[in-house]
């Protein structure tokens, strides 16, 4: 039995032949992350630290989410979920639609979308608001460009013609249809 185990261990135990890397990607190369995973592992198939090649593909600012999967008989099947920005955040952050910071490289191309400003554990309740907000200017052909937080509560918003308005602390709603 001892030798029949070594023996299935020695055959299934090959050097990694294969990464392939799938998802719908615009923002990052496949062949780069194809790179990293190179780079990251040398060892042989039944080896190799699935959650460490996780963590180092996660760390790329685009990358959301990974699964990473053994492929019979030597290769490492790679399954990526991009971040999708809704939103920029600060100078140079961008937030996703979960409402997660992630700063790229490069934010500089997604000009074109709203701008928070705020407290990075606010996120989602800013998401919300700005939600909320928006639908209630639609009549008015209004939108939202920028939404603040102050540390201290206070909100200012500022809409895609240019005005801007300070709202202070309370309720938000109730302000802006008396604006």
């Amino acid at each position: 039995l001892f030798v029949g185990a070594d023996w299935v261990q020695k055959v299934l135990n090959q050097p990694l032949e294969n990464v392939s890397v799938d998802g719908a990607l615009k923002q990052t190369d496949a062949g780069e992350l194809r790179g990293s995973v190179w780079n990251l592992v040398s060892q042989r198939y039944l080896d190799i630290d699935l959650q460490q090649v996780k963590e180092n593909l996660e760390s790329h600012p685009w990358v959301h989410e990974v699964d990473v999967r053994r492929q019979w008989p030597a290769g490492l099947e790679i399954r990526v979920k991009e971040q999708i920005p809704v939103a920029r955040w600060g100078q140079r952050g961008l937030l996703n639609g979960e409402g997660e910071v992630f700063v790229p490289a490069e934010s500089m191309r997604f000009e074109t979308l709203p701008r928070f400003q705020g407290p990075e554990s606010r996120t989602l309740a800013m998401m919300a608001q700005f939600r909320s907000l928006n639908q209630q200017m639609r009549p008015l052909k209004l939108q939202l460009a920028s939404l603040e937080l102050e540390p201290r509560g206070a909100w200012s918003l500022t809409f895609n013609n240019g005005v801007r308005l300070l709202l202070g602390r309370g309720d938000l709603v109730e302000k802006v249809k008396r604006f």
